[in-house]
């Protein structure tokens, strides 16, 4: 047992307890102040980001041969993020991945908890750098770059390590064994003794793919999983939002190297635009897990290339709004509003095809037709973007040159728009690629709604009534999958029946939000998000079976008569 984990076993055992009981609980602030990072922790961030940009990052503990790469990439604000980066062999990387994972396994897991853990303490100093490189290499608003990228990227870490302790600790590390086998020939019984020691062994190299939207959110579930289970992990960062985990990596070299552990149990594979050195790597024979978020051709890939390998796999689906009834049509089409714009609609969990019956709802106001339900959804974005400050702080900017061209094909299409797509002027940012969401009017027999639209963009869908809504929203979990779904209902027996349904198809459900919780939204401790139940993903973020598969036992017995 490590000093560090002396240090950190209160927080270790708070979240274990939260695991249990799912109530709020959290270990890191998400609030920006200072009251809770230090006096002038705020500037100092911003200050370390801009001294950073356009220079060489430079690790504290260096990855020894490493040579610089120059890896340009423009900012979704329009800032240049052109840096170098340290790039390895592939060959050198991947061997130094095997040789510090033999020493990293051999460690007593408290000893690993207390290191994972006291990078989760490092990473948390450092929220307001971190903000601003997730803001400006993903293009997520700052205070979800803040929040999501820092404090609720390390709740999840810290979860994982939390699961990582109960599949550990389920099982009595030492047992004295005795076992009646027979009578000897005086009548007496024979029994066998023995000491039985079980240990646990990490199962290999990890390596975890970060992603282009929420490279710290999506990525320490899995980073964390592996190292405090026993494994070394190879960080390959996407190619436009590398500094966050760049960043992430060289503070846990750091911690590492000063807990007297090769620095080498995490490194980072910078691709650069090189798809063979990524797939080069996780082909290798020494490769046994990979964690993944992101679309669905790398990570149909992955399925066909990567056999024997285990596979963490996040990739795109189609999440749903199903509107039967309400008795709040202000506060359902405010929280909706809310819902589309956030991020620009690029998050994993925000909604895209919203179902309504053809004739319309009733609510607490009467009866709403079709259109007036959908006007009232499009009135609520207008209101909540109307002010361009207040638009900065939801939408962001686009990710993507990908995500850009979307929105403005689908903006000039022939399409019948409830809400048609508009811009944000940024004053601090003028480049800014922006987009307020696009409300697109269809039925259920249009195609384009049944593939992810990923952005901005979202479809009111006419439907037969609620039971046809229903069926169609199951079929598409089932089909296409989903990591979110929403529900809105008055009437029970219809409720609970949408409740089953969905439950059944697999989707994570969020039903009559009308307050200041999205569907968008997953808390660590408490939500699992996404399901491992359908094609949008084969985990769920975070629970026993993300965590446990990534080591196994070893029993050793020794007879003792």
């Amino acid at each position: 047992m490590s000093d560090l984990y002396e240090k950190h076993k209160e927080k270790l055992s708070k979240a274990r307890e939260a695991i249990k009981n799912r109530k709020e609980w959290s270990a890191y602030p998400e609030m920006p102040s200072e009251k809770h990072y230090g006096e002038g922790a705020k500037q100092k961030g911003e200050d370390d980001f801009h001294a950073l940009l356009g220079g060489t990052y430079k690790f504290k503990v260096p990855m020894q041969d490493a040579e610089y790469v120059q890896c340009n990439a423009t900012s979704p604000y329009g800032i240049d993020m052109g840096m170098q980066y340290p790039k390895l062999d592939k060959t050198i990387l991947l061997e130094r991945s095997q040789q510090a994972q033999r020493e990293w396994r051999k460690l007593d897991y408290q000893t690993r908890f207390g290191i994972c853990m006291e990078m989760l303490e490092r990473l948390s100093q450092q929220s307001f750098l971190m903000a601003h490189s997730i803001m400006h290499t993903t293009g997520q608003p700052y205070m979800m770059s803040f929040q999501a990228g820092s404090p609720h990227a390390l709740e999840r870490g810290l979860e994982t390590i939390a699961y990582a302790a109960n599949a550990i600790e389920s099982t009595a590390p030492t047992v004295e064994w005795n076992k009646v086998t027979g009578k000897d020939k005086e009548g007496k019984l024979i029994s066998v003794k023995m000491n039985k020691t079980f240990k646990t062994r990490g199962k290999g190299v990890g390596v975890m793919i970060g992603c282009a939207t929420f490279p710290t959110w999506n990525g320490y579930p899995g980073l964390f999983a592996s190292l405090s289970t026993g494994n070394s992990v190879i960080v390959k960062p996407a190619d436009k939002a590398i500094l966050p985990l760049a960043i992430t990596v060289d503070i846990m070299r750091e911690v590492l190297q000063e807990a007297n552990i090769s620095p080498d149990v995490v490194q980072i594979a910078i691709a650069n635009g090189d798809r063979a050195y990524t797939q080069d790597i996780v082909q290798d024979d020494s490769i046994k897990m990979i964690d993944f978020t992101g679309g669905n051709t790398f990570g149909d890939w992955l399925k066909k290339n990567t056999d024997g390998v285990q596979l963490y796999l996040e990739q795109a689906g189609l999440n749903n709004i199903l509107i039967e009834s309400t008795d709040n049509f202000r506060a359902m089409t405010s929280n909706i509003a809310f819902s589309l714009s956030l991020y620009s609609g690029q998050m994993c969990t925000a909604p895209q095809n919203i179902y309504i019956p053809k004739d319309g709802i009733e609510t607490n106001d009467g009866h709403k037709s079709f259109d007036e339900v959908a006007g009232g959804i499009a009135s609520a974005v207008e209101k909540l973007l109307g002010d361009d400050k207040r638009a900065f702080a939801l939408l962001g900017a686009l990710n993507s040159e990908d995500v850009d061209k979307r929105v403005n094909e689908s903006a000039n299409s022939d399409k019948t728009f409830v809400l048609g797509m508009q811009t944000v002027n940024y004053d601090a940012f003028p480049d800014a690629k922006t987009a307020k969401p696009q409300l697109i009017k269809v039925t259920q027999n249009d195609v384009e709604i049944y593939e992810e639209q990923f952005g901005p963009i979202a479809y009111v869908i006419a439907t037969e009534d609620a039971q046809n809504s229903l069926k169609l929203v199951c079929d598409s979990i089932e089909q296409h999958g989903a990591m979110t779904t929403s529900l809105y209902s008055k009437e029970e027996e219809f409720k609970n029946k949408a409740m089953d349904d969905i439950s059944d198809a697999g989707s994570p459900l969020s039903v009559n939000l009308t307050g200041m919780v999205y569907v968008n939204q997953s808390n660590a401790y408490s939500d699992f998000h996404g399901s491992g139940l359908n094609p949008a993903a084969n985990v769920c973020l975070t629970d026993l079976g993300f965590v446990a598969p990534r080591f196994g036992w070893v029993t050793v017995r020794e007879q003792t008569n």
